[in-house]
């Protein structure tokens, strides 16, 4: 099976970062729009961090190598 392009690989990441950040004010059901696109850009800012790093559960397995 061929691997996705660049472009579309990088589509499906702006996509769950959008869905995430969406789904992230959503749930906090704030009803002032500052506080709407506050809680959108932080899920956004989240979403991209958790990207970059590997997220939490990559440090598991380093963590548990570390302590044998």
């Amino acid at each position: 099976m061929a691997r996705p392009s660049k472009k579309a690989q990088g589509m499906r990441l702006v996509i769950g970062i959008v869905v995430s950040a969406v789904s992230f004010a959503m749930i906090h059901a704030a009803t002032d729009r500052w506080l709407n696109l506050y809680y959108v850009t932080f899920g956004a800012s989240l979403a991209v961090i958790t990207w970059r790093t590997g997220g939490p559960g990559s440090l598991v397995p380093e963590r548990l190598r570390r302590d044998q």
